[in-house]
């Protein structure tokens, strides 16, 4: 399984994207990753490298940025 780092270089984020991505992570404020910056670029690699559900790139089974977030929770 790859890094937190390693998906963020992965996925094209500059490090102050990577920065946001991160704090949105670990606060509890309820602010939401689709407002990052970073988001579009994660959702791509995502999807390009097949790792998220059709269903959830659709938003008929969970939203994507949830996904996303759980799934960079895993890694953090």
């Amino acid at each position: 399984m790859m890094t937190l780092r390693q998906v963020y270089t992965a996925a094209g984020l500059t490090l102050t994207e990577a920065v946001e991505v991160t704090e949105i992570l670990e606060s509890q404020t309820g602010d939401y990753l689709m407002s990052t910056a970073g988001y579009d670029k994660l959702f791509g690699y995502f999807l390009d490298i097949g790792e998220m559900p059709y269903e959830v790139a659709k938003a008929r089974t969970k939203c994507p940025d949830v996904w996303i977030e759980e799934y960079l929770q895993k890694l953090s």
